[in-house]
């Protein structure tokens, strides 16, 4: 799913070049149009950073994923410094959004994904390019299962 034409455009004509069956189609995170618990697996790259509500986003994506299914993630995230917070809160109050296609570097993402009912079962940090200077490139690859509430505990399945 993808709501910019021309990225969509590029994604399709990659879903025809892939060895397995790809469907793209336009668009939003924060309305999906699968059933509940219809998948398996999702898959997101670089659009938590700019998506306008990751709380609804996230919503969706727990909606249609079966109950221990599995979310993967490649994206932006919070620094782990002090300063490199401070500098990532600055570009993103000034002109990382507009250069970057609306991505705010500086938001807590892995936060948002356990208040979403997610568990964390490996997160990967790398800084790119592997520098002093990497300021907004910071990025976590990760997996979370969605957890299923059972009478007053929590379990994967």
């Amino acid at each position: 799913m993808e709501p910019s034409s021309h990225l969509r455009n590029l994604a399709q004509a990659n879903a025809e070049r892939a060895p397995v069956a790809v469907e793209v189609i336009d668009g939003i995170a924060d309305c999906l149009p699968a059933e509940n618990e219809m998948f398996d697996v999702a898959v997101m790259s670089l659009v938590l950073c700019s998506i306008p509500d990751q709380r609804k986003a996230l919503g969706q994506i727990y909606r249609v994923l079966r109950p221990g299914g599995c979310m993967h993630f490649y994206e932006h995230v919070r620094a782990e410094t002090p300063a490199l917070r401070r500098v990532q809160r600055l570009v993103d109050a000034t002109v990382w959004p507009l250069l970057a296609g609306g991505c705010h570097a500086g938001r807590d993402t892995l936060a948002a994904i356990t208040k979403a009912g997610f568990e964390m079962q490996r997160v990967d940090r790398l800084r790119f390019p592997d520098s002093v200077v990497s300021i907004c490139q910071v990025h976590r690859t990760f997996s979370a299962w969605r957890l299923v509430q059972t009478n007053n505990s929590t379990s994967l399945r």
